[in-house]
């Protein structure tokens, strides 16, 4: 008998074995059901439809998309249920505020902080061993899962900046579109303006530079909400989502996209050597400030919208 021959009178044979350990079971349940085809058909879940989301981009990784992100996850709730699916669109901070003045509202909203008032969102009861949220809440209104920061970007060569670097004060002078031009020897952006800048760099479309963290704190927080509005049905595949997007597995890939994942309670490692030398300066100081219905602008180093 030649050796694919064989081989495939192995798999057949466990094949055969496998049925006969399996049968058994299967059968026995088959004919007790009052319907037999009960088994084939699928679980019937306590709703069926669309769950709209929206992501309002206040600020980007330093590479990437949170948008996809969160879609990512979301398909992964749609596998799991059948009928069961999710609508994402993603969109800048002021797009959305102008269509909730319009009356729009989606079930779901990943926001950065100053978009809503609060009282669009229904508390969350947080489960025992889950982070707490916003000020030690128990049920908050709204989940931080992510944040960025300010990082100084400058010339290490130019002679308009003293030797041990510019300062803030100084950065704040010029911007972050007339250090990408050439126009300035220093600047202040997030970190996507880094991430952008160091891409510029590698088509040979920028100078040669540097980034310097230097802020304790950071007021650039995504949250996660659900609309006050969100239907009993809905609500279960809601919390669903956002439990996943808490697990350790997605939250470290926030740190791959440059993020600073916050509800990750081992330590985050980053790529870039000064995102991982700037977080642990946030950190160190307990610099998140999570606030999210209190400021009155989003960030303004939003770049439109994520795609």
């Amino acid at each position: 008998m030649s050796s694919v021959r064989k081989t495939v009178s192995f798999l057949l044979l466990a094949a055969m074995l496998l049925l006969l350990v399996m049968l058994p079971k299967y059968a026995s349940g088959l004919l007790s059901a009052h319907d037999p085809l009960e088994y084939f058909r699928p679980h019937k879940e306590a709703y069926s439809g669309t769950i709209s989301i929206w992501h309002a981009v206040g600020f980007k990784p330093y590479s990437g998309s949170m948008g996809a992100w969160l879609e990512k996850y979301a398909k992964r709730i749609e596998k799991r249920h059948f009928g069961v699916f999710f609508d994402l669109k993603a969109m800048s901070a002021e797009e959305a505020r102008t269509r909730i003045g319009k009356g729009e509202f989606p079930d779901i909203i990943s926001f950065p902080a100053g978009l809503l008032q609060g009282s669009e969102l229904r508390p969350m009861q947080l489960e025992a061993g889950e982070p707490d949220a916003v000020g030690g809440e128990k049920a908050p209104k709204a989940i931080p899962l992510a944040a960025s920061c300010e990082l100084i970007l400058y010339c290490p060569d130019s002679t308009e900046l003293p030797e041990s670097g510019p300062s803030e004060e100084m950065a704040r002078e010029f911007t972050f579109e007339q250090f990408k031009l050439g126009k300035a020897p220093c600047c202040i952006c997030d970190v996507r303006g880094a991430g952008d800048m160091q891409r510029l760099l590698e088509r040979n479309k920028a100078k040669l530079f540097s980034v310097m963290p230097f802020k304790t704190d950071t007021e650039l927080v995504q949250y996660l909400g659900i609309s006050q509005a969100l239907s009993e049905e809905k609500e279960q595949y809601a919390r669903e989502l956002l439990e996943l997007l808490m697990s350790s597995s997605a939250q470290n890939e926030l740190a791959e996209l440059g993020l600073l994942p916050l509800a990750l309670t081992d330590e985050a490692e980053f790529e870039q050597s000064f995102l991982d030398e700037a977080y642990s300066l946030i950190l160190e100081n307990s610099g998140v400030i999570t606030a999210p219905f209190k400021r009155a602008q989003p960030f303004e180093w939003n770049n439109g919208s994520e795609k």
